[in-house]
């Protein structure tokens, strides 16, 4: 004898159906409310760019927030003991080293990216003079 609780195929379907149903109605609601939120940015960025047009001083922005993140450049005392200044769109930072220090995060970014090439060019500095040594050697 079948159980009460047990359902026909048909009604599992109905009931997936409904739950589809409302798993589309609320994404509808979420895709509606990111289209309201994006013509409101647009609306905004039309106004800001007739205030540029018209009077750059109007606009009073308020500047971007940076991430601080925590750096230690190394120290030694010799070719590594003076401060570190990084310039970065007109704004310039000294940084000293040997000393645990919060700087933004593009500041850290600009020093990253100068270990980088520094060390791509000491590896073709190196390959370079190997080649040149192979070639002395013929």
């Amino acid at each position: 004898m079948a159980n009460k609780t047990d359902a026909t195929p048909e009604e599992e379907l109905m009931k997936e159906n409904e739950k589809l149903a409302q798993e589309m109605e609320a994404q509808k609601k979420e895709m509606e409310a990111l289209l309201k939120e994006k013509e409101e940015i647009e609306a905004q960025k039309k106004e800001l760019e007739s205030k540029l047009d018209k009077n750059p001083e109007e606009l009073n922005l308020e500047p971007i927030p940076t991430k601080m993140v925590k750096i230690k450049l190394f120290k030694d005392g010799k070719d590594y003991k003076d401060d570190v200044t990084v310039g970065v769109n007109g704004k310039f930072y000294k940084i000293q080293r040997g000393v645990e220090v919060k700087v933004p995060d593009f500041v850290a970014e600009v020093l990253e990216n100068q270990e980088r090439q520094d060390s791509a060019t000491r590896k073709l500095i190196a390959d370079e003079v190997s080649r040149g040594e192979k070639v002395n050697e013929m």
